[in-house]
């Protein structure tokens, strides 16, 4: 069987208490016993014993579970914190107890986007109201998992710009993607236009790979489509590496399918190896 795991919490104090610890594995368990211990943090294997850079300081999670938080006092955002307000920012680690273990995975497993990794392609359709275009450098890093080179680094440098791509789709359904931020500012947006009006919903990326996750519910609409842009507050310019646009229907996000030049269904897919993760939220106090 595989791995039992349970969320973790730590907790920081501007100017006070700068640093949390603790053991994210100490309240995980095995049903057999096995011993556990940290294969991933925020996705990546190189994230393990290494420090991560987070949006109000930085962690460090090494293999036995056991972690250091450091909070960035002179962080801006963490300045104008007050008395009685708090932050939080999450990071997701994953556990292992040495074994492999499968679970069905149900079908349809669909991507409807015809291209999920070549944002340079024609079927993402660039656009600026009425500013600069965003930038696309095709493959200029590595995937989240550090298999290969193919990520692609995506610019917004002007408010209300972005890229999209058709989804001519009717019901309830989830748009994914994973991005890492370069340079410049986190935010960004995501939005489903229906042919008629947008459902805009914002996001921050850090320098760590995080997959997003959006659900909306289609229309129909010949002309819809799916968009991550900045919106019309969002000026900052941002450079963001990225990968892996899925759109599946449903509430959640399926595990990622490729595609790379038309829209898959696959009706009986094998099984998945489960992958078995949890979260440690650090909340960050004023003063």
């Amino acid at each position: 069987s595989a791995p039992i795991a349970v969320s973790d919490v730590g907790s920081v104090t501007k100017g006070t208490a700068l640093v949390a610890g603790g053991d994210v594995l100490s309240n995980d368990s095995d049903p057999e016993g096995a011993a556990l211990t940290v294969t991933a943090v925020n996705g990546q294997a190189a994230g393990v014993g290494t420090t991560i850079v987070g949006l109000y300081g930085t962690l460090l999670l090494g293999a036995d579970g056991r972690y250091t938080y450091t909070l960035d006092n002179n962080d801006p955002d963490v300045q104008v914190l007050g008395a009685g307000q708090v932050v939080t920012e999450t990071f997701r680690y994953t556990l292992s107890d040495g074994q492999s273990h499968y679970v069905p995975r149900p079908g349809p497993w669909q991507n409807l986007l015809s291209f999920s990794e070549a944002f340079d392609n024609a079927a993402w359709s660039r656009f600026s109201v009425p500013g600069t275009l965003p930038a696309i450098t095709a493959d200029i890093a590595a995937d989240p998992f550090g298999s290969a080179t193919t990520a692609d680094r995506l610019t917004l440098s002007g408010a209300a710009s972005g890229i999209y791509q058709s989804a001519a789709v009717t019901g309830q359904h989830s748009f994914s993607v994973w991005l890492r931020l370069v340079s410049g500012d986190g935010h960004f947006s995501f939005n489903y236009y229906d042919g008629v009006s947008n459902a805009l919903q914002s996001a921050v990326a850090t320098g760590e790979w995080q997959r997003f996750t959006w659900t909306f519910t289609g229309n129909g609409a010949s002309n819809g489509n799916v968009a991550l842009m900045h919106d019309a507050t969002q000026s900052a310019t941002g450079v963001f590496e990225i990968w892996g646009a899925q759109l599946n229907p449903g509430a959640t996000a399926q595990d990622y399918l490729p595609t790379s030049s038309t829209p898959v269904t696959i009706d009986n897919p094998e099984p998945a190896e489960l992958i078995v993760s949890s979260t440690l939220t650090i909340s960050i106090h004023g003063a």
